[in-house]
């Protein structure tokens, strides 16, 4: 249920109280434990729902949680004319369900069931939160093989109970990548409107998973169709890292960045935000900021180089092998 909770400043906000009887839910009750405890462990993220408080009595505990209020993406999606989102949300959301699952990951858990039902829309501020936690996992080797998860959005792994691509793990290993798995059947429903995967039954939908049997329709964008494409990988070592899908040069390029910066990047400020001394303190809350990688900024910008001499070169009447000479002088 939700109520109305007091800071000790004063301060109102809303909040949800989950009530979980004792002895009623027999084993749910567990569940229900591990999944506080994994969002305690989580800590605050501003795209991850939030414990705040857990209350033992006699008869119950009381989980105090914090309120999303707004639809969920599956609704929200549901409700837009075209029957999908537009390519400004789809970034929007993508970007922070990788933040969120950046922060999870870092810590040593994997969601375990991603998909726009477990995805809260908060109102106000149109931001993603990440709700629904009962299927979290630890990322390592599990005593059994895990088989769980929502079927139109779980991994291979998940579905079978061994890697997808047919390779025997007997340390039944667990990792990060069945979330990206799941994140991209997500994108691919937020830009289609409906999961990539699909089956009469379970065995259906299992064999065209197995089978990478899915199309996208033309309005789906090159850029977008790649970065599925990556995601949806058997393997799950063949799959991008978030830290890959987060370097992608659109959601590197987009509005709706992590906070968090990459490491080894160079972060490029816009004409408006670079007045000199105070473009450093700017350059974070810089709409249009942009990360490239800097070994790839000096390779283009030699190969430049070299073909400028070239062509010039060429066109001053020198002979090939004088050019050759010429390029390999820049060079040095």
């Amino acid at each position: 249920g939700g109520g109305q909770g007091g800071g000790g400043d004063g301060a109102r906000r809303d909040v949800a109280v989950k009530v979980v009887r004792k002895g009623a839910l027999d084993g749910k009750v567990g569940a229900v434990m591990w999944e506080v405890h994994v969002l305690q462990e989580l800590g605050a993220h501003e795209h991850i729902v939030r414990v705040l408080d857990v209350v033992d009595l006699v008869d119950a505990t009381y989980i105090v949680m914090q309120r999303v209020d707004g639809p969920c993406l599956l609704y929200h999606l549901r409700r837009q004319p075209k029957g999908y989102l537009s390519i400004e949300a789809c970034l929007r959301y993508f970007s922070q369900l990788l933040s969120a699952l950046r922060h999870t990951h870092s810590l040593g858990f994997a969601h375990g069931d991603v998909k726009p039902e477990n995805v809260r829309i908060e109102g106000g501020s149109d931001s993603a939160v990440l709700v629904d936690w009962g299927y979290a996992l630890r990322i390592g080797p599990q005593p059994q093989r895990i088989m769980q998860g929502t079927p139109a959005y779980a991994a291979p792994e998940l579905l079978t109970g061994y890697r997808g691509d047919g390779v025997l793990d007997n340390s039944n290993s667990l990792s990060a990548a069945i979330d990206v798995w799941a994140l991209g059947v997500s994108l691919s429903e937020m830009l289609v409107g409906e999961p990539p995967f699909k089956g009469a039954s379970f065995e259906a939908l299992v064999h065209a998973v197995l089978d990478l049997r899915y199309s996208l329709p033309e309005h789906v964008p090159l850029a977008q169709r790649q970065i599925i494409e990556s995601m949806l990988q058997l393997s799950p070592t063949d799959r991008a890292s978030v830290d890959e899908l987060l370097a992608m040069p659109w959601v590197a390029l987009g509005t709706h960045l992590p906070e968090e910066p990459l490491k080894g990047h160079l972060a490029l400020v816009c004409v408006e935000c670079s007045d000199g001394g105070a473009a450093a303190t700017k350059r974070a809350d810089c709409p249009l900021r942009c990360r490239t990688s800097s070994r790839f900024v000096m390779v283009l910008a030699y190969a430049v180089l070299c073909t400028a001499a070239l062509v010039w070169h060429l066109q001053a009447g020198g002979g090939v092998d004088a050019a050759i000479g010429m390029v390999n002088h820049v060079s040095e």
